[in-house]
């Protein structure tokens, strides 16, 4: 706030008012030095204005650049003006919805202009000048579905790779390491982000209803989503536009999977209720090419085969426990599928990605079983009850740990290995890294992800989602004195002793929440206000490099990188893997390994480092790192180009830090 400006209400709206200094020593010595927002004194009103807007619209924030005398208001209405100072003349007004505006921020300048919007997800950078967006992002209502990592491979535009140098921005700095993330939502929306940045480029919105699996063509130019509103999108990422749209024949049913060959030419999609079949199509003319029938109970999951002895095997995995191997290839047209018996109903499937004929398979009792396809062998198993480690929801009426009934004491030395073990829970998402080495696991009320080895079927890691104690379903033992005295939890009702900014919109608000509420709804548009609380884990996905994992929850996605030992994110992802890193220049034959070598052993230090930045080899950084002599030091960070700079500086803090430990 500028000197002599102040906002305050006057008659429920808000008005702009210049005070000047009546009476009192503004130099006064007590205050000498510190930053003050008003000066000591009496102050009296020199002029005033009103922001003229229609009656009901209040405004919620505003922000005031004293520099620039620019004031930027938010209203009730979605409606945001910047007004020029002191006469509160309008520049400009932009609407932004119905919803109000509950964040309002002026840049340094005064030139850019940030909102933001609880209601709509929304975040807006808006340069008024130029009347253009300088950053347009907004979220996923209700949570995210189900998530997936590109494979980082060549499009079909001129033949050339997602990553040259005529490429899109987003595209060429993150298609060839896989780190574009697809996620579908509640809200029907399908998004693109760019998994470095955190940035979302790209939003589908042509579902109506719930997208429940979304998955990407192994040439890494389409997206393949399955919604509720019965039909399979295909679209376009040179384009950005919906090319397909597949549907049953009959049309008379929701989709809950999608899958889609090794070669691209094909999609499976699994159908709810009726014949619970699986529907193929032909992605190039959109003909429906089968109808595979043969599981009694819903078909929860669909992978294709990566080997390419089997290039058109498919995996559906179902609820009456069985997983049918099906060879669209080979086999006759409508022909019966292998079945494999599982111990209990199978939720999610996997296949291994080194094409071995190897998969994984999580099942309703808390295991996941390996199998082998060709043989029809259960090669080996995971029980994975201990590891999920489910938390309590605050209705719930004991604890997650399953003891109830255990007396203390004597008691407690009688438990058999079940107890402490919440039988009631599974892995509901499962996904290989690329190695096939490690597979990720997560259950819908589990706060924590976990990561087996599959060579020896045991536990390698576990990963904490959230500690966010406000969550419901993050602690496995909730305190027993926050209850009222009927039985209920304190969670459930509004207890804060904090006013609301407008308690007019604040109530607006909750009724609109109550209105669009069902009961027994948990997720998506109708849940209410104490579901919006809880925490579940509905999908992962391994980037195609392995370095990352991302994870689909109903609080948003969390993306996790490889750890390089030092507490910071893994050597191929801070050295500059992305190529927006790289020099254009330096993208040759040149960039090698020996050629580091070379300009080591010639003393061209200086080639030597940018050489080995661009790289991205960590062994050669820290080889290179080591041998710059002391007096040399200024003379090589002065030849690093600027887009090697953000490496450098990465390869000297993890240097620093192996150093000091």
């Amino acid at each position: 706030m500028s000197p002599g400006y102040e906002s305050i209400p006057l008659n429920q709206e808000r008005v702009s008012a210049k005070y000047t200094l009546k009476e009192g020593n503004p130099k006064d010595e007590e205050h000498r030095g510190k930053l003050l927002y008003c000066q000591p004194g009496t102050w009296a009103v020199e002029a005033k204005a009103t922001c003229q807007q229609p009656i009901h619209n209040k405004v919620m924030r505003c922000a005031f650049d004293g520099k620039a005398q620019l004031l930027a208001v938010g209203f009730s209405a979605g409606v945001l003006m910047l007004f020029e100072m002191p006469a509160l003349q309008a520049l400009q007004t932009l609407s932004l919805g119905q919803e109000p505006l509950d964040a309002v921020a002026l840049g340094a300048n005064g030139d850019w202009l940030a909102v933001g919007s609880a209601g709509t997800g929304q975040l807006l950078v808006w340069e008024w000048r130029s009347e253009t967006y300088v950053l347009k992002q907004q979220g996923h209502h209700y949570g995210v579905r189900c998530v997936a990592f590109s494979p980082g491979s060549v499009s079909m535009k001129r033949g050339k790779a997602l990553a040259s140098a005529d490429a899109r921005p987003e595209d060429r700095s993150s298609a060839i390491g896989g780190r574009l993330l697809a996620t579908g939502g509640y809200d029907g929306k399908v998004k693109l982000f760019n998994a470095q940045s955190g940035l979302c480029f790209v939003t589908f919105a042509e579902h109506t209803a719930p997208v429940n699996a979304i998955c990407f063509t192994p040439q890494g130019n389409a997206v393949l989503s399955a919604s509720r509103d019965g039909s399979v999108r295909a679209f376009d990422l040179l384009r950005y536009r919906n090319f397909r749209t597949f549907a049953s024949p009959d049309g008379l049913c929701q989709f809950s999977s999608v899958a889609v060959d090794s070669g691209g030419e094909i999609v499976a999609a699994s159908a709810t209720g009726g014949k619970y079949a699986v529907y193929v199509w032909s992605i190039q003319t959109g003909n429906v090419l089968e109808v595979l029938t043969g599981h009694t109970s819903h078909v929860e999951a669909l992978h294709f085969s990566p080997s390419a002895g089997h290039p058109g095997q498919l995996l559906s995995a179902s609820w009456d426990g069985t997983l049918n191997v099906w060879d669209l290839y080979a086999g006759t047209k409508g022909g019966s599928a292998e079945a494999l018996q599982c111990s209990s109903s199978v939720v999610a499937v996997s296949f291994d990605p080194r094409g071995n004929d190897l998969c994984a398979a999580a099942c309703l009792s808390g295991q996941v079983l390996f199998w082998n396809v060709v043989t029809a062998q259960n090669i080996g198993s995971i029980d994975g009850l201990r590891d999920i480690q489910s938390a309590r929801h605050w209705q719930d009426m004991f604890s997650a740990v399953n003891e109830r009934g255990l007396k203390p004491g004597a008691g407690m030395k009688k438990r058999r290995p079940a107890d402490g073990v919440n039988l009631n829970q599974n892995f509901n998402a499962i996904a290989y890294a690329r190695s096939g080495e490690l597979l990720l696991c997560s259950s819908r009320n589990s706060p924590f992800v976990s990561l087996y080895d599959t060579s020896a079927y045991t536990l390698a890691a576990r990963v904490t989602l959230t500690t966010n104690r406000s969550l419901s379903g993050v602690q496995s033992f909730l305190n027993s004195k926050l209850m009222t005295e009927a039985g209920a939890p304190w969670q459930q009702y509004d207890l804060s002793d904090s006013e609301a900014d407008d308690v007019e919109v604040s109530r607006q608000r909750q009724q609109k929440r109550q209105v669009s509420s069902l009961p027994g709804v948990s997720v998506g548009e109708a849940k209410d206000a104490y579901t919006e609380k809880e925490l579940h884990v509905w999908d992962v996905a391994f980037s195609a490099d392995s370095q990352q994992f991302a994870v689909a929850t109903t609080h948003g996605v969390f993306v996790y990188c490889q750890d390089g030992g030092m507490g910071m994110a893994g050597i191929s992802g801070i050295y500059g893997s992305e190529t927006s890193r790289f020099v254009p220049q330096m993208l040759t034959k040149a960039v090698s390994a020996p050629a580091v070598l070379k300009a080591l052993d010639e003393g061209d230090i200086s080639r030597a480092m940018i050489l080995a930045l661009a790289l991205n080899d960590y062994g050669l950084l820290r080889k290179v790192y080591e041998k710059v002599p002391v007096q040399s030091i200024q003379l090589v960070v002065a030849s690093i180009g600027s887009p090697l700079l953000p490496a450098l500086l990465w390869l000297l803090g993890f240097c620093r830090l192996a150093g000091s430990s």
